[in-house]
């Protein structure tokens, strides 16, 4: 209280100032930063932090979302782009893994396939193609050669049979080229198919060429061998010729064992052609005209071998 100029008796302070010597002529207004929000105040009280006192004679107001003050202020400070505050005490930098688009309100946690590798963001950063993040508070990891990822990954996946990956940070696998294959996961080339296979599905082992067909390397269909030839195995790559005198009336048997050529004369008006008969046997020599072991008659002219 004071006394006031020729007062008889004691005023009570009013509010928004202090009266710290009830022998005062009038109160004292309260020192910026400070507030006094009754009568009778002995002295004025500092604004505590987190709020703001623009008015001493009114209670303190607390400090907005996003914004602070230290104590004995009259007026919030707002914080930074990056920064948040909840308290009204402190501004804090956003950690990472987080992103603070607005200074009011806790951090934001990115979302699946985002990231934010330092602190003091406002906003988390999509993951890249080729990379994985799955930890959403550390920069993105490239995927090695073998493997690949697109836009938003968390994790690297195998490429895919049928397809190669052949470097680091591969976004799109690529298809085995005509003749190639790739029957397993996860390689970085793909593999030639080899004479003697066929490759008609990439994402398939190469298939092995049957005895009558052949291949060539990169081949995507076995071939069949041409009338005269033959391959009598598996996984060939040529077709052999029939030997000469010998018959070869299938491609995927070789030479018919014991098979000779014999000629025949022929009439007038018709030409000569090789017919493939089985090879006679003859355990001793005949003349012209006998008959051989097996009762075969020989013609004129002709004896067996």
């Amino acid at each position: 209280s004071y006394s006031g100029v020729l007062a008889f008796n004691c005023i009570a302070c009013l509010r928004g100032s202090q009266c710290p010597d009830p022998r005062l002529a009038s109160p004292i207004p309260c020192p910026s930063g400070t507030f006094s929000n009754s009568t009778g105040t002995v002295n004025c009280t500092q604004c505590p932090p987190g709020y703001r006192c623009p008015t001493p004679s009114a209670s303190p107001d607390s400090c907005p979302g996003g914004s602070v003050s230290l104590g004995s202020s009259t007026s919030c400070m707002q914080c930074s782009a990056g920064q948040y505050s909840v308290s009204g005490i402190e501004c804090r930098s956003c950690p990472s893994g987080h992103s603070c688009p607005m200074t009011i309100g806790a951090p934001v946690a990115c979302d699946v396939g985002f990231y934010s590798d330092a602190t003091g963001l406002t906003a988390c950063m999509p993951c890249p193609g080729g990379f994985q993040c799955a930890n959403k508070s550390a920069s993105p990891v490239v995927c090695q050669p073998g493997s690949f990822a697109r836009n938003l990954s968390t994790v690297c996946n195998p490429c895919p049979a049928g397809r190669y990956c052949a470097g680091s940070g591969v976004i799109d696998p690529q298809a085995c080229k005509s003749g190639f294959y790739a029957n397993t996961s996860g390689l970085v080339q793909c593999l030639e198919c080899q004479a003697g296979y066929e490759c008609s599905d990439a994402t398939l082992p190469p298939g092995v060429c049957p005895a009558g067909f052949y291949s060539l390397r990169q081949s995507t269909a076995c071939v069949s061998c041409p009338a005269g030839l033959f391959s009598s195995s598996n996984g060939s790559s040529q077709c052999m010729e029939c030997p000469a005198g010998s018959s070869c009336p299938r491609a995927d048997l070789g030479p018919a064992p014991g098979s000779i050529a014999v000629e025949h004369s022929c009439p007038a008006g018709h030409r000569r052609q090789a017919v493939w008969l089985p090879r006679l046997y003859c355990p001793e020599p005949h003349r012209t005209g006998s008959r051989s072991a097996r009762g075969h008659e020989l013609p004129a002219g002709h004896s067996m071998h």
